[in-house]
């Protein structure tokens, strides 16, 4: 039986004569190999070899040979049972990978759903402590209204019970959205952890305690946003057409716009309530005005890049519970593990 070495691994692969020629992939690496032509036939044989050959006893040879990968008839026998377990033949260009090891699709659809929680309430508390301001300010221009002359504003606004509850409201949407915050730090980066975990074993795959680690490094994730994000999309979208699956299609377009949004978010805040906002309204008093102004414009952007970042995030979900779904029932297929694709 004809052998061939593959380059990358030096495993060696055993095929039928009419494979010759042809170009598989290892079982191991997945590396394409191109088959050897195979050697001439041997010569037939004589009478008495064949007489001796007719006469053996079947039950006297062992089979001991290695199972023999055939594109015709892909299965491979058992040892322990003397039955044919079904070999899973991949599509072409299917990388080899080992069991899939990664998050099922119910928990990455659990945790995307918790995740955009955490990105909706912060915006709802800072519409709240952006309704406060108003309310305040318009109590504020009532009371200053009736006592400009006797300069007794400040002392009904301290009593003021009005004043009082939008005041309260604020300051516990502001400790609230502090909690968000840091809840929100946590289950986003467990998602993307789990995201790039998919890949984990493929040729796409990176390290996902690595790309999510350096998401927290000050200045340099600024930069390595668009490797975690944006290469997120890219390579769940390169693994899904180099395995032929039907599976949806990431927005990398979008991904890219939600990294730029996240670095240009805070100076288009400030350009906007600086300068474009003081030619919508004035206020009676300059500085309370500009505070208010500015927190309007920040919550509209916020809500903005919070609907777009969950979209982003939504698409490449979609495409890692696809690919999940896949490489999990492959891996329940294969009732050996010792068997690997070819």
């Amino acid at each position: 039986m004809p052998t061939a070495k593959c380059p990358a691994c030096n495993g060696n692969l055993r095929f039928r004569n009419e494979l010759s020629g042809r170009k598989v992939k290892c079982p191991k690496c997945s590396q394409v190999v191109t088959l050897p032509e195979a050697a001439a036939t041997a010569p037939p044989l004589t009478e008495s070899q064949a007489a001796k050959s007719q006469t053996a006893p079947v039950d006297s040879v062992k089979q001991t040979a290695p199972p023999i990968l055939d594109a015709g008839n892909p299965t491979v026998p058992d040892e322990s049972t003397s039955q044919t377990a079904k070999l899973t033949v991949a599509r072409p260009g299917t990388p080899a990978s080992a069991h899939y090891t990664g998050p099922s699709p119910k928990s990455l659809e659990k945790l995307f759903r918790f995740c955009v929680a955490t990105a909706i309430l912060p915006v709802l508390l800072w519409a709240s402590v952006t309704a406060s301001m108003v309310m305040q300010e318009k109590r504020f221009d009532e009371v200053l209204a009736q006592h400009r002359d006797d300069g007794g504003h400040w002392k009904v606004l301290a009593a003021d019970s009005s004043n009082l509850f939008w005041g309260g409201l604020k300051t516990t949407s502001r400790v609230l959205i502090g909690l968000d915050t840091l809840v929100a730090a946590v289950l986003w980066a467990m998602l993307v952890y789990r995201l790039w975990q998919v890949l984990h074993g493929t040729p796409q795959a990176r390290s996902p305690g690595r790309v999510t680690a350096l998401l927290f490094v000050p200045v340099f994730n600024l930069y390595w946003m668009f490797i975690a994000l944006g290469g997120l999309t890219h390579r769940l979208n390169a693994f899904s057409a180099s395995t032929g699956i039907k599976a949806r299609r990431a927005n990398d377009v979008l991904m890219t716009v939600y990294c730029v949004l996240c670095i240009a978010f805070l100076p288009i805040t400030y350009w906007m309530g600086s300068s474009v906002a003081p030619r919508l309204w004035t206020s009676p008093v300059p500085y309370y005005s500009y505070v208010l102004r500015s927190s309007m414009i920040f919550v509209f952007l916020l809500a903005v890049n919070c609907a777009i970042g969950i979209t982003a995030f939504w698409s490449a979900k979609n495409v890692a519970v696809d690919i999940a779904e896949f490489r999990g029932s492959a891996g329940r297929t294969r009732p050996d593990a010792n068997v690997t694709e070819f």
